[in-house]
């Protein structure tokens, strides 16, 4: 009589202890890589010779929504757009309700991302990096524009290359003297 091997019967495999525990960490990693998403890292900010605390935008997820479709700052002073690289970073007023000013910032070239992959360490133990830089370009009272589509949008950027943005209430450069070339602290 002729067997096919490829028509075995397959033995029960049976699931051991270890298997509930491994899914039970994919599960747990699961979600909490979903909820650092919701999760919004802070900072404060030494610019124009005040202190500020700062939201920060520093993944994609976060510097694509900045501070779209709210009405305020809530309990921040503002909004750093933290970049991993230099480079031209062209802004918008995507579902924006309030007016603000932007501040483009430019870190040390031995700052080169200084936000970037500081997270775990903020995370975990509290310690982040003292970001040094320059002001390079401000975009005082910018405005709203309510139901146009992302095409249509304003775009805002400067010639010169940056690693951060700043978005302030609008008015606050003009209120507190700050200007092209001024000197900011992040940590």
């Amino acid at each position: 009589m002729y067997k096919c091997m490829f028509f075995k019967k397959k033995e029960k495999t049976e699931i051991k202890k270890w298997h509930w525990w491994a899914f039970g960490i994919i599960i747990l990693l699961t979600i909490a890589v979903n909820l650092y998403a919701y999760y919004w890292p802070q900072a404060h900010m030494q610019i124009a010779g005040r202190e500020i605390k700062v939201l920060v935008a520093d993944t994609d997820k976060h510097r694509l929504k900045g501070m779209g479709g709210h009405g305020d700052f809530g309990t921040a002073g503002g909004l750093l757009f933290a970049f991993p690289h230099f480079g031209i970073h062209t802004m918008v007023m995507r579902d924006m309700k309030i007016p603000l000013d932007m501040v483009w910032i430019v870190t040390a070239p031995d700052n080169d991302g200084c936000w970037a992959g500081s997270w775990f360490r903020q995370l975990f133990f509290g310690i982040r990096p003292v970001c040094k830089g320059v002001v390079v370009e401000i975009a005082p009272n910018v405005q709203p524009e309510p139901g146009k589509p992302d095409f249509e949008l304003t775009k805002y950027f400067t010639a010169k290359d940056s690693t951060m943005v700043l978005e302030l209430p609008a008015g606050w450069t003009g209120e507190n003297g700050l200007k092209i070339g001024d000197s900011i602290s992040v940590y």
